[in-house]
């Protein structure tokens, strides 16, 4: 039978769940287990379906399992089904290669690597010999309960592993990059050796500030001449505003680089956008390019809608990054944007920057910007002009997410996240 769910108001719920517990330990039981049935399928102990409160798998009566708890049941139904008529395993003492752990490269330094398999191919009737586990901190468990270096021989009970038995097996990676660790893993009569390398050390992104420029022309062109660039991804950010109004998008249609005295034109790509449509529609833009570009000066040349006016450029170049943003928020909030001065939350990657943007209509620089997680920098901020554009980076070692938020002063934002080349 499958557990109860302690959700369910059932007045005799311990007293039944003592006694389930006590009809597992003896189906396991190596003094009395042949006193059942030759092939004990665990599908009462499934981990996922033994969670004490849990709607997911089960029906709203806390007894009879959903469709997703019959889906969980499959999972060891399915092994014991396949084994039983399988001929070649009716004497097995060791699972289906299929059923083991896999080596692992390209993992986080020190993260706790838990894999979870459905044991498979052995006999009918079970294998004594149980499993276990030898290297540095490994550790394995049996259907979601205590973790230890054995189940079965060794770890002092003796249980029988049986097909359809959910087992995790879990091991730190090194703290160092490129590096790998080891445990062996003994299922019955095979011992196997599992690998996890971390993944190669990267340069972290981050990003040079090349300058800024503003303009109150309005046409349909505006160009600047003799840019100074470093190498990197160029970044451009902007803003424009229209008199038309509304949620309309005055922000330029296309921003190329050329370099100074002739060359091939570099096309950016507008990556993400923040409108603010009101009477004077305001847009905050963020522009880059698809590839690093070679230090030196660039002629910057933007196209945009005839009635918009550029107020501000801020641009410079990220280095170490992978060309494209891998997460990008905006559009966000609805206005009147100035009553939120947060940016949106996204997830910022492992060596990876995240790189705000924010207009600001009049003089009034934030009188702060913070970050709403851990970060290893707050990097810089930079107000731009009288009308113009803010920068906010921030960069993390570890995967997790940022926000910036701003203290005053600042109404349409956006935030774009970037990997490090090679992570």
């Amino acid at each position: 039978p499958v557990p109860l769910s302690s959700s369910q108001a059932y007045a005799g719920y311990a007293a039944w769940m003592a006694k389930y517990a006590t009809l597992r330990a003896d189906c396991r039981d190596p003094a009395v287990w042949g006193l059942f049935a030759d092939y004990y399928f665990p599908m009462g102990e499934h981990p996922d379906m033994n969670l004490s409160d849990n709607a997911t798998y089960y029906s709203g009566d806390g007894v009879h399992p959903n469709d997703s708890g019959h889906v969980k049941m499959y999972e060891v139904y399915r092994p014991a089904m396949d084994s039983l008529i399988d001929q070649s395993r009716i004497s097995a003492t060791a699972p289906y290669g299929s059923v083991w752990p896999a080596s692992e490269t390209n993992l986080v330094a020190g993260a706790d690597i838990v894999r979870r398999f459905v044991v498979s191919g052995v006999a009918h009737t079970g294998i004594a010999a149980g499993i276990s586990v030898s290297g540095g901190d490994a550790q394995v468990r049996l259907n979601g309960g205590t973790y230890g270096t054995a189940i079965g021989t060794g770890s002092g009970n003796g249980y029988r592993i049986y097909n359809g038995d959910v087992i995790d097996v879990r091991r730190t990676a090194s703290a160092l990059p490129n590096t790998p660790v080891t445990y062996d893993l003994t299922i019955g009569s095979e011992t196997r050796t599992i690998s996890l390398t971390t993944v190669a050390a990267v340069d972290p992104v981050a990003y040079v500030h090349g300058g800024t420029l503003t303009s109150l022309a309005s046409s349909t062109a505006q160009n600047f001449s003799s840019v100074a660039f470093g190498a990197g991804i160029p970044v451009i950010g902007l803003t424009s505003n229209s008199n038309a109004g509304g949620a309309t998008d005055s922000g330029p249609t296309t921003v190329t680089l050329t370099p100074t005295g002739g060359g091939t034109a570099i096309t950016l790509t507008k990556r993400i956008e923040q409108m603010r449509g009101t009477a004077a529609s305001r847009v905050v833009e963020l522009w880059s390019g698809s590839a690093t570009i070679a230090a030196g000066n660039y002629d910057i040349a933007v196209s945009r809608p005839a009635a918009a006016v550029m107020n501000a450029f801020t641009y410079g170049v990220l280095t170490g990054a992978d060309p494209v943003p891998v997460a990008s928020a905006g559009n966000t909030p609805a206005e009147p944007s100035q009553t939120n001065h947060a940016t949106p939350s996204v997830t910022v990657p492992a060596n990876g920057l995240a790189l705000g943007l924010y207009f600001i209509e009049d003089d009034t620089t934030p009188d702060a910007v913070t970050v709403s997680a851990p970060a290893v920098e707050l990097a810089e901020v930079v107000a731009i002009g009288t009308a113009g554009v803010g920068l906010c980076l921030a960069s993390r070692d570890t995967t997790g997410s940022i926000t910036f938020n701003h203290k005053t002063g600042t109404y349409a934002r956006l935030i774009s996240a970037w990997k490090a080349l090679g992570s």
